[in-house]
């Protein structure tokens, strides 16, 4: 997987200078720079997709939080892990534990290392992971009810609706088996773990007939199969 991150720092030298460690790295594709915040939000506002986003700690204290909190509405930004570039005597724990309830999800710390770079690479794709997970158990969740009522018993639209979904989902499965290879995770038992889960909150779920509540008590055949499934992308 290869990384395309956005570097929002003011200080053209420090701007480029961290462009530069980046592009000697073979993890990075795409390394887009912005002088500001505003910049930034317009850059993660268009078409292009980002994974990393390094923000100058200079730009702390003008409004990261909100930066961060819409990043998360954008197209570019949704999926980006978002680290805090500081100098090395910045640091304070306060500081990092201020950035992080902000949403911060790593720091990486003047002058530049191939070490660090890579640390901030590995957040990224855990970042991913952990979305992509949070996005596959959420999608099925909604999904399970119509799955379960079969395909004879949904009408045109829901089957439509389950059909397009699944497809999705498993594009994401697809994305989460190459990404969690590099955390040292196996794909099998992340799947494992979200059926699992399903299984476990399937009595939960309420206002269908009795017969599939008794489908979703017994558990499980239907969760089988789909798990199979998206074993297999």
């Amino acid at each position: 997987m290869k990384i395309n991150a956005l570097i929002i720092e003011p200080d053209t030298t420090r701007r480029s200078l961290l462009r530069q460690a980046a592009r000697a790295l073979m993890d990075f594709a795409e390394v887009a720079m912005a002088q500001n915040i505003s910049e930034g939000q317009q850059k993660c506002a268009g078409e292009y997709s980002f994974d990393l986003i390094f923000i100058s700690f200079n730009l702390a204290e003008q409004g990261l939080t909100e930066f961060v909190r819409t990043l998360r509405r954008t197209k570019g930004g949704a999926h980006a892990a978002c680290i805090l570039v500081m100098k090395g005597q910045d640091q304070s724990t306060s500081d990092v534990i201020q950035y992080i309830t902000q949403g911060v999800d790593g720091f990486l710390f003047e002058p530049y290392s191939v070490e660090g770079l890579r640390e901030c690479v590995e957040i990224a794709i855990r970042v991913k992971c952990k979305q992509g997970k949070e996005r596959i158990k959420l999608g099925l969740g909604v999904l399970l009810p119509q799955v379960l009522k079969g395909s004879e018993e949904r009408t045109k639209e829901e089957d439509s609706t389950v059909s397009v979904g699944l497809a999705e989902l498993k594009s994401i499965g697809k994305l989460l088996r190459e990404l969690v290879l590099r955390t040292g995770e196996s794909y099998e038992e992340v799947i494992a773990t979200i059926f699992d889960e399903l299984v476990r909150e399937l009595p939960a779920y309420q206002g269908v007939s009795k017969r599939v509540r008794e489908k979703f008590k017994s558990g499980t055949v239907v969760l089988e199969e789909l798990k199979r499934e998206f074993l297999a992308v």
